[in-house]
C-alpha cells in the first residue's frame, strides 16, 4: 500500500463552536506533495491543520492515514505520523536552540554527543545552523520559526503540517524557505500540507492548494496551480 493522507466528508471546528467549514473536505494526498492552505483569517487553516493531526476532533468525517483513522490513534502513535508548527512558540528561557532540536529526537535511542550531532545537522537543513548555541528566548520571531521547523524535521515523520511558518520571515529568507520545502518533499519524500497567505513565494514550489472561503473548500491540483490559485488570492485581498 502506498503511504498517503485521505479526508473523507471532513467538516471542522472546536468543540465549542460553529463548524467553520459546511461544505465537507475531501481529497487524497501522496507523498512528495506539497498542499497549500489558503484563505482569509478566520476561514479555519490553523484549525484544519490541527484536525489533521489529531489535535482537535472533527465535528464530521475522518482523516485516514496509510488504512487507520486517526481519531482511532493515541497521541504517541500521531506523533510517529505528524510534526506539527503551529504559530505559537513555547516558553524556553534556559533551553539553547540546539536543545530545543534534540527535544525532537524523543523517539531515538541515542547518546548525547549524538544527540547534539543530528540536531546540528537539522539546524542546517532549517537554515539555522549559526543558531545552534543561542537562547532560544533571545532568538527573533524569525529566527525561533526556523529553530521549531528543524525540530520537526528532527521529529522524523512522513507528515508536516506547517502553520503560517513564513509569517515572520523577510523577503529573502522566504526565497530560501520555499526551496528547502521543496527539497524536503522531493529528496526526503514527505508530505507537507502549508498554511499560509503568502502565495507568491510558496504556490511555485506547491502541488496543489486548498482554499478555503465561505465555508468550503476549493482544491486545486498541480496542473490549474499556477494559473488558477494566484486569483482566489487576489479576491480574497481585495474582499478584505
Amino acid at each position: 500500500m502506498l503511504l498517503g493522507l485521505t479526508i473523507k466528508n471532513l467538516v471542522t471546528g472546536h468543540p465549542a463552536a460553529p463548524a467553520l467549514l459546511q461544505v465537507p473536505v475531501n481529497l487524497n494526498a501522496a507523498m512528495g506533495e506539497i498542499w497549500m492552505l489558503g484563505g482569509r483569517n478566520g476561514t479555519g487553516k490553523s484549525t484544519l491543520l490541527n484536525t489533521i493531526a489529531g489535535l482537535i476532533k472533527p465535528k464530521t468525517g475522518e482523516i485516514v492515514w496509510n488504512g487507520a483513522n486517526i481519531q482511532s490513534l493515541d497521541p504517541p502513535s500521531c506523533s510517529k505520523i505528524f510534526a506539527t508548527v503551529l504559530t505559537s512558540k513555547p516558553e524556553a528561557p534556559h533551553f539553547s536552540a540546539l536543545e530545543i532540536v534534540e527535544t525532537g529526537l524523543f523517539r531515538r535511542n541515542l547518546k548525547a554527543g549524538e544527540k547534539q550531532k543530528l540536531a546540528s545537522e537539522f539546524l542546517e537543513h532549517a537554515g539555522a545552523g549559526r543558531l545552534a548555541s543561542r537562547r532560544f528566548e533571545q532568538l527573533s520571531d524569525g529566527e525561533k520559526q526556523r529553530v521549531m521547523i528543524a525540530r520537526a524535521l528532527a521529529q522524523d515523520t512522513p507528515v508536516l503540517l506547517l502553520d503560517e511558518p513564513t509569517a515572520y520571515l523577510d523577503f529573502a529568507a522566504r526565497a530560501e524557505f520555499s526551496k528547502m520545502l521543496s527539497s524536503w518533499a522531493a529528496d526526503w519524500n514527505k508530505l507537507i500540507f502549508v498554511s499560509s497567505h503568502d502565495h507568491h513565494a510558496l504556490l511555485p514550489v506547491c502541488t496543489h492548494l486548498l482554499f478555503l472561503r465561505n465555508g468550503e473548500a476549493i482544491t486545486i491540483g498541480r496542473d490549474e496551480l499556477l494559473q488558477n490559485a494566484h486569483s482566489l488570492f487576489q479576491v480574497s485581498e481585495n474582499e478584505s
